[in-house]
């Protein structure tokens, strides 16, 4: 998004213009009213998802989810590996996914290699609510 905000800036500061620039600058005010903390970096993760749900964009809340939310799962100490060779497993295993993706959506341990929080579960259930 900081690429976004620094290239609408190079937009505006650009003199002469074509018609299409022209166009794209007559909507230019409406969509940072609508999308202005997205465009310049202001807003987090949660309220970007938020924002989503509100919208009932329900596709790109789950796809957000889905990408965002083991990092913060595993993060938080929600949920994580016992130990580091359980870590070492899902970063040589994670492909083109986080290594805390990969271990969220795919890790079926014994009990005792991982660590589930369930009062930090709730905690970020109702971050999210907010």
């Amino acid at each position: 998004m900081k690429n976004l905000s620094e290239q609408i800036a190079i937009f505006r500061a650009k003199g002469s213009r074509d018609l299409k620039s022209e166009l794209f600058a007559k909507i230019l005010a409406t969509i940072e009213a609508e999308y202005g903390e997205l465009i310049h970096g202001g807003a987090t993760r949660f309220e970007i998802i938020r924002r989503c749900m509100r919208k009932e964009f329900w596709q790109q809340a789950m796809t957000l989810c889905t990408e965002w939310l083991p990092e913060e799962i595993v993060g938080r100490k929600i949920f994580m590996p016992g130990n580091s060779a359980v870590q070492d497993l899902a970063e040589a295993n994670s492909d083109w996914r986080s290594w805390q993706q990969h271990f969220v959506k795919n890790y079926y341990g014994d009990l005792a290699d991982f660590l589930l929080d369930y009062d930090r579960i709730i905690s970020l259930a109702q971050q999210i609510a907010e």
